[in-house]
């Protein structure tokens, strides 16, 4: 862990987020915390990767790279760091500590949606994920506290020739998301059709946001890479009575390769003061018959 107020700055080892793991250097006991390294990491990751194998076999390994980069949580609520510190713990510890029951599973006040299978998406094109919220979270009179968390994860042919992202891959993706007070018409005529935004600007304050100007964390934007995580707390008086997101298509290097990827996205009652699993699950069952792609993690425990 990384210690701010030490000159010059101190690397520690506490306990609660760093497990012990198999010592193979120097000599010592045959587990131990005592050293630092980025590489330390990867037995957890594993660890959860082969939980999130084991609760959904059948999908594909970008679901499974979305799932841990959700999980993942810093030590504070966003609402309690300021704009300095969220810079500093994006740099040090970016999307935070992936947790194994997050990626696997939903509790009755956290629920998570994914898409089933693999998609598939070409510049100039989009696909859009409408989530139905329950009368009970969007009223007016109620303001639990809500995070939300959307990660997109993606793939596409790369091009060695190319600097920078958007010429690296064959097709480069983001995400965005309908703004508060907009309803699924409204967001569906502006990504196909306007491009525009809301008179009302209406954004949730998200950490990160689609630029560098925007965001809790100033001069850094979920865009620039194939792993896109962003979260936010939110009123839940400020949810519309449908939550919509587009997945947007954009031209690299070679428009005939489509990118591929999954999307998760949660809501969390972060206080724990009011259920919201059962209710957005009856919500999305008539969403699910109907056809749309958008279904839910395995059981609750």
């Amino acid at each position: 862990m990384y210690n701010k107020g030490s000159v010059p700055p101190q690397l520690t080892t506490p306990p609660e987020v760093c497990p012990e793991l198999i010592r193979k250097s120097p000599e010592g006991p045959a587990f131990a915390r005592d050293d630092i390294g980025t590489s330390f990491s990867a037995p957890k990751v594993t660890y959860v990767a082969s939980q999130v194998e084991k609760a959904l076999p059948e999908s594909p390994a970008l679901l499974y790279r979305a799932l841990i980069a959700q999980s993942a949580r810093w030590p504070k609520n966003i609402n309690e760091v300021s704009k300095e510190e969220c810079v500093s713990t994006l740099r040090h510890i970016g999307y935070g500590v992936p947790d194994v029951e997050r990626a696997t599973h939903n509790d009755e006040y956290r629920i998570t949606l994914v898409t089933p299978s693999l998609m598939e998406l070409g510049d100039d094109e989009a696909h859009i994920f409408q989530v139905p919220i329950p009368e009970e979270l969007s009223n007016v009179g109620e303001d639990y506290d809500i995070l939300v968390e959307v990660t997109l994860s993606y793939a596409a042919n790369p091009r060695r020739t190319r600097r920078y992202v958007k010429g690296y891959l064959s097709t480069w993706l983001d995400w965005c998301c309908s703004r508060i007070g907009e309803n699924a018409e409204t967001f569906a005529r502006r990504i196909f059709e306007t491009g525009a935004i809301i008179d009302d600007d209406g954004d949730f304050n998200w950490v990160l946001g689609e630029a560098t100007n925007r965001g809790a964390a100033e001069g850094y934007s979920r865009k620039n890479g194939t792993l896109q995580k962003d979260w936010c707390i939110i009123k839940s008086n400020q949810l519309s009575d449908a939550f919509c997101i587009a997945v947007r298509g954009h031209k690299g290097w070679g428009g005939l390769f489509k990118a591929k990827y999954s999307l998760a996205v949660s809501f969390e009652a972060i206080n724990q003061d009011i259920p919201i699993y059962e209710p957005i699950r009856t919500e999305i069952e008539s969403v699910v018959e109907s056809g749309e792609i958008v279904v839910e993690m395995p059981e609750n425990n």
